[in-house]
C-alpha cells in the first residue's frame, strides 16, 4: 500500500503538469503572429515598390507621348484597346511569343557563326534586341496598364478618363499581390498587341486610330 504521505507529496507535482502543457501552445501563439505581421508589412512594401516603379515608368511613357510626340500616342492605343481588347491580347501573345522565338534563332545562329571561326563578341549581337524587345514590353505593359486604370474609371461614368489618372489606378489595382500575377500577363498582352495593332495600321502613312 502507497503512504498517504507519499500521495500528498506528488498531487501538486501532478496538478503543474496539464498547466505547463497548456502553457507552451500559448507561448508559440505570439511568434506566430509575428511572423504573420511581418509577411504582411513585407507585402506591403513590395506592393509600395512596384507601384512606385509602375507609376515612374508610366510619367516617362505618357510624356514622351503627351509632349514629344504629335498627339497622344497612348490615348490613341488606349483606344484601340478599349475597341478590342481579345483581339489585342491574341495579336500581343504572338508577339511575345515570336519575338523570343525570334531571339533564340538569332542566338543559335551567332553560336553557329563563334563555333565556325567568327570572334566570340559577335554574340554581343543579341544585346541589342534583347534590350529593345525588353524596352517595348515594358512600354507595352505601361500601355496596358493605363488601359486598365482607364476602364475602370469608364465604370464610374468618366468617358474619355485622364490618363494620368488612369496610369494610378492601373498600377494601384495591376499590383494587387496574387492578382498580379495575371494581371501581369494581362497588361503586357493587351499592351503589346495594341501597339503592334497601332504600328500594323499606321503604316503607308495611314491615320492611327
Amino acid at each position: 500500500m502507497v503512504p498517504r504521505n507519499s500521495l500528498a507529496a506528488w498531487l501538486p507535482a501532478l496538478a503543474l503538469v496539464p498547466a505547463t502543457a497548456a502553457a507552451h501552445p500559448a507561448s508559440e501563439l505570439p511568434s506566430v503572429d509575428v511572423g504573420l505581421a511581418g509577411l504582411a508589412v513585407l507585402a506591403l512594401l513590395f506592393y509600395a515598390v512596384y507601384v512606385v516603379f509602375s507609376v515612374a515608368v508610366g510619367v516617362v511613357v505618357l510624356g514622351v507621348s503627351e509632349f514629344v510626340l504629335s498627339g497622344s500616342y497612348v490615348r490613341a492605343v488606349e483606344n484601340r484597346i478599349r475597341d478590342g481588347p481579345g483581339r489585342a491580347g491574341l495579336l500581343g501573345v504572338g508577339a511575345v511569343v515570336g519575338g523570343f522565338v525570334g531571339f533564340v534563332l538569332l542566338l543559335v545562329v551567332l553560336l553557329v557563326l563563334v563555333e565556325v571561326g567568327f570572334p566570340q563578341p559577335v554574340v554581343l549581337v543579341a544585346v541589342l534586341p534583347l534590350l529593345g524587345g525588353t524596352l517595348f514590353a515594358y512600354v507595352g505593359s505601361t500601355v496596358g496598364t493605363i488601359a486598365l486604370g482607364a476602364s475602370l474609371l469608364r465604370r464610374f461614368g468618366r468617358d474619355e478618363p485622364n490618363l494620368w489618372l488612369a496610369l494610378v489606378v492601373g498600377a494601384l489595382v495591376a499590383n494587387v499581390p496574387v492578382v498580379n500575377f495575371v494581371l501581369a500577363f494581362v497588361v503586357l498582352f493587351v499592351g503589346v498587341g495594341a501597339m503592334v495593332g497601332q504600328w500594323w495600321g499606321g503604316r503607308g502613312g495611314a491615320p492611327p486610330r
